[in-house]
This record gives C-alpha cells, sequence and structure tokens, in this order.
C-alpha cells in the first residue's frame, strides 16, 4: 500500500508500535492511520472483516491455534492487544514482554453470532491444480468441516473467478466437494445471453510473425523498437497523425491524448535470458532515440526475481503518470515474464509483443488480456521457426485464433492421489485438535494444544473422549460435503486409507515422550507449511576439498594486499 485513500497521495509509511505491538501504515501527509493488517498475528488479534491471502495460508489451521477464532470466534479481549483465546504463558498473544494480565484475568469477548466467514472469493480458480489442487481439497474440506461445528453450522458460500477453465465441473467437485454452477449461464445462441452480447467493434488485433534466419527473440526486440520509436515519432508530428487517420476536425491538442493509451509496450518472454536480452535491446533503443533528438525510452524489467515492492512500483508508475510527466521520464517499455500474466491490469498498456508462444492456450490468454483492456489493444506474436508447434500454429494462424477457447485444457486435479492424502493428514488432525481445544466438554487445557507438555497431558486425561472424536471428525475432513457429487468408490477408499495411515502410523507417534516443544513437531510427518511443501528440503554444503579451496584464495587474497611491494598471485 503505497497510496493513502484518504488523501490520494504516495505517502504511505510503515511505523512500529511497539506498546501495541503493531505495524501501522501510516500517511505522513495527513497522519492517518490505516485501517490495515499485514502481519498474521495482527489479523488474529482484530479479526477484520475482510482477509485477503493466497491458499498457502490455510495451513495456518494447523500451526496458529489462533485461527480457531473464524470458526468460533474470540475467547478473551484484551484492551491493549485485541483478541485472543490461547493465553501465552498467563497473558495474551503479544507476550509477557508486551502485556500484563489484568487482575481478575481478561475479560470475555463479545459473543458473535456466526463467526463463520459468510463468503469465500477464490481467484484465478484455474491455477489450483495437481499437487497443490489436491493439497487445498483436503484442506477446503477440513475448513468446511470445522465451520459445520461451529455458528450456524453451515460452511462459507465459495465463489471461484476464471477467465481460462474448461471442464469446470470435475475440478470443483474435487475442490470443494459440492455441486458448481457457472455464471454466466450460456444463452440462446452463440455470443448472446441475458447477461452478455457481442458487440461489432473490436478489443484486440492479433499479428502473427514467423521470422526466418532469425531469432524471435531479436525479432520481438525489433517489433517492440519500431512500435516505441512510431508512437515519438508521431507524437513529435501530430500533423502527420491528423492525415494518418483523417482527423481533420480534431484540435491540435486533444492529438497527444490519442496516442498517450499506445505510449507504453510490453514485450512478454518465456525466459529470463530473452528478458535479459530485450533489456540490452532497449538500452540500445534509448540511446538511438537520444541520439535522434528524441527522448530515452525509461524501461523496467520485471521478472519472478524482482522484489515484490519493485513490482508494484512499476505497476503503480504505469498508472500514476500522465501527460504533465515529461515523456522522458515516463515508463513506456516494460519486458516481463509470467508474473505479469495474471491481474496486471493497465488501461495504457494496449501495446504487447510476444517473444514466442507460452506453453498452454489457457497461457496464451492470459498473456494477451493484458492488452485491450480499455482501448483496443494490438498484439504482435513472434513465433519460434525451430518450434514445430509454434509453426503449425503460425499456419494455422485464423483457426486457432477462432477456435481458441476450445483449446484451453481441463485442470488436473486429482484429491484421491495416496501420496497427497497422507502429507495433509497430519496438518489436518493437528487442525482438528486446536478446534477441539475450543470444546468445554473436552476438557481441553486453558492454553490449546499448540505445546506438547499442554497437549500431552491432555492427550493422556482425555484420550477416551478424543479418540471417538478425532474417528467420527477426521473422514468428515476428506469427505464430499454433498452426498453423490463424486464416485462413492473413490471416497470411500480415500478415508480407508486416511483412517489406516491414523491408525497405525501418526496416533501410536503421538503417545512418544514431549521431547519436542512443540506438538506440531510429534507426528511422524511434520503438517505442511505451505502447499508448495512437497518434497524434503536438502541441505547444500561445500565440501572439504572445496572449503580447502575457498581457505586457500582468501588467504592468497588477504596476503596480496599485505603491501604494494610483495609479489601478486
Amino acid at each position: 500500500m503505497i497510496t493513502c485513500p484518504y488523501c490520494e497521495r504516495d505517502s504511505v509509511r510503515l511505523r512500529l508500535d511497539t506498546e501495541a505491538v503493531r505495524l501501522h501504515h501510516e500517511c505522513a501527509a495527513c497522519q492517518r492511520i490505516l485501517p490495515l493488517h499485514v502481519s498474521d498475528v495482527e489479523v488474529y488479534r482484530t479479526l477484520p472483516a475482510i482477509v485477503i491471502s493466497t491458499v498457502d495460508k490455510l495451513t495456518g489451521h494447523s500451526w496458529f491455534p489462533e485461527f480457531t477464532a473464524f470458526q468460533h470466534g474470540p475467547k478473551h479481549r484484551c484492551a491493549e492487544h485485541g483478541y485472543f483465546s490461547f493465553p501465552h504463558f498467563g497473558v495474551c498473544s503479544a507476550g509477557r514482554d508486551h502485556c500484563t494480565a489484568p487482575k481478575g484475568g481478561y475479560p470475555a469477548a463479545r459473543p458473535i453470532k456466526d463467526p463463520v466467514p459468510a463468503l469465500t472469493v477464490q481467484d484465478e480458480m484455474h491455477l489450483l491444480k495437481e499437487e497443490l489442487g489436491a493439497f487445498n481439497a483436503h484442506y477446503e474440506g477440513m475448513i468446511a468441516e470445522l465451520q459445520s461445528g461451529a455458528g450456524s453450522g453451515l460452511p462459507s458460500k465459495v465463489l471461484g473467478a476464471s477467465a481460462t477453465i474448461e471442464q469446470y465441473q470435475d475440478q470443483l467437485r474435487q475442490l470443494y466437494g459440492r455441486r458448481p454452477r457457472a455464471f454466466p449461464a450460456p444463452g440462446w445462441k452463440l455470443g448472446e445471453s441475458f447477461y452478455t452480447t457481442t458487440r461489432p467493434d473490436f478489443r484486440r488485433v492479433h499479428i502473427g510473425v514467423l521470422p526466418h534466419k532469425r531469432r524471435k527473440a531479436d525479432v520481438a526486440a525489433i517489433v517492440q523498437g519500431e512500435l516505441l520509436t512510431e508512437i515519438a515519432r508521431l507524437q513529435e508530428e501530430p500533423k502527420a497523425l491528423r492525415e494518418r487517420l483523417a482527423l481533420h476536425g480534431l484540435p491540435d491538442s486533444d492529438l497527444p491524448r490519442l496516442l498517450f493509451p499506445y505510449e507504453v509496450s510490453l514485450a512478454y518472454v518465456n525466459s529470463k535470458q530473452h528478458g535479459t536480452q530485450l533489456d540490452e535491446e532497449l538500452g540500445q533503443l534509448s540511446d538511438d532515440l537520444q541520439h535522434a533528438g528524441l527522448d530515452r525510452v525509461e524501461h523496467a524489467v520485471l521478472t519472478g526475481e524482482v522484489p515484490v515492492p519493485d513490482l508494484a512500483a512499476a505497476i503503480a508508475r504505469v498508472q500514476r503518470e500522465h501527460l504533465d510527466t515529461p515523456r522522458g521520464e515516463r515508463l513506456r517499455a516494460l519486458v516481463g515474464t509470467s508474473v505479469l500474466s495474471h491481474g496486471v491490469d493497465l488501461e495504457r498498456l494496449n501495446l504487447l509483443v510476444l517473444a514466442g508462444m507460452p506453453p498452454t492456450a489457457a497461457d496464451y490468454i492470459q498473456v494477451t488480456a493484458r492488452a485491450g483492456r480499455t482501448h483496443a489493444g494490438l498484439v504482435v506474436t513472434v513465433y519460434d521457426p525451430v518450434s514445430r508447434r509454434e509453426r503449425s500454429m503460425f499456419s494455422n494462424f485464423l483457426s486457432y485464433h477462432r477456435l481458441l477457447d476450445r483449446m484451453v485444457t481441463p485442470v488436473p486435479v486429482n484429491k484421491y492421489a495416496y501420496f497427497a492424502a497422507r502429507r495433509t493428514l497430519p496438518g489436518i488432525v493437528l487442525a482438528l485438535l486446536h478446534d477441539a481445544a475450543r470444546d468445554p466438554a473436552l476438557k481441553p487445557p486453558p492454553e490449546g494444544a499448540d505445546y506438547s507438555k499442554d497437549f500431552k497431558r491432555w492427550w493422556s486425561a482425555q484420550r477416551p473422549l478424543l479418540d471417538p472424536w478425532l474417528e467420527r471428525r477426521i473422514p468428515a475432513c476428506y469427505r464430499e460435503r454433498v452426498e453423490g457429487v463424486n464416485g462413492r468408490g473413490l471416497e470411500n477408499d480415500l478415508v480407508e486409507r486416511i483412517m489406516e495411515t491414523w491408525r497405525q502410523e501418526e496416533r501410536p507417534n503421538l503417545n512418544k515422550g514431549a521431547e519436542e516443544r512443540r506438538t506440531a513437531y510429534l507426528f511422524l510427518q511434520q503438517p505442511l507449511t505451505s502447499f508448495r511443501d512437497i518434497d524434503k528440503s536438502t541441505a547444500f554444503q561445500s565440501l572439504t576439498s572445496s572449503q580447502d579451496a575457498f581457505k586457500a584464495l582468501a588467504t592468497n587474497t588477504a596476503d596480496s594486499k599485505g603491501g604494494e611491494d610483495e609479489p601478486q598471485p
């Protein structure tokens, strides 16, 4: 967050409040504090009305017991530090260094009629696939089970959005265990419905280029350079623009506004190597334009290695700059990878050059949708002459684009994968234990089940209550929410395998001594910390011989700096 929503100035700064244990977003211009919380702990302590996160944060149900407030509401409220449910060493979640428990204890939090979120909005639904989709499906089932046991007993409604999806029913039935419906529904004829219509004007113009004896990155650089040069030339010669477009009745003052939406171009590349090459070409183009008496081209390379603040700053520049900004200071060229293919909607980005085709038709649709969001866009695709796939696409250019929607492949998701279920079981069981710690009937310790010493004491004393409770709720996390949505045989097989793993492997492991500080480490497999947490991490270290070589090099370098008269190695 850079721009203040109150005064609309780019003056938002971060300020640490050690007393409140808060990270404030404060506007340096109007001195107002934005109602924005970015750390997990602050979210649990404030319970904001809207929470924005990635699906990986669902693993927090296992690692952060305060997540239970999103199903049951908080138990206590600290006057200085907000809500909490499980005290840490007798104080609120701010810790002993920042809070002192009041006499008589913390007051109870005001009950919330239905603390379960009413709506879950999942954007870019087509990205929930393969391992990510399988892990997410299991955790979505767990969340629905937790929500069914709290509040009104109804889980959140789910609204998914995607511009490129095929056979959505199969994907969503596995992800959520419910019967999905699509909106808008198809109409009575192609391109027409109660909600949409097809207009005769166009949104984008597509051009295909198949180079001969030149690489696709070279040609893409040439095309982007020509577009930038031509826009700059027309800005210098408004009469040429008027004659070319027959704009004889338009005043000279309005001509720059016609070109301004086409001043920013994006070169999309599939590899960082091509991005580096186009970066160098843009630098050379800037020098050439400067020698010709025109302004340099400010440009930025945006890849996955670019820090998020730098990426946001480049996008904000394009949105913020206007005609009053000197042209030499305006950001007019971008080079980007797939990091720009989703969620980047810029009104001024209407010229797009692709250095080769993206891997799938869905990726191509997402990338080309960056251009022409408000104004008509131009998309130039430079095909790879070496690739048989891309040569075929160029040969069938018209038919490929006419049938592009049919080229989108179904999203591969398999919630019944054997190893996926074994990987999610520990985290789901631990989330259920945190939920059980909110049920007085199970006689939980006030501190909850996060620390092994508290859990082991509870587990030993209340095992007759906890065992049947878990035997009932673990299968419910993996089963479909609506009976008959998925195959009964597949559902039963998944539950049988899960319960066998629980009874023979994970449950016996919880009986070992509490050597570990946190309950999460008592499991045979550590609960997921992220949906990308697929394989065990591997340590990288230098061999002994390499260490000796580095030491010798360092010694020689240090000796060479001892005096000017000493010989250099």
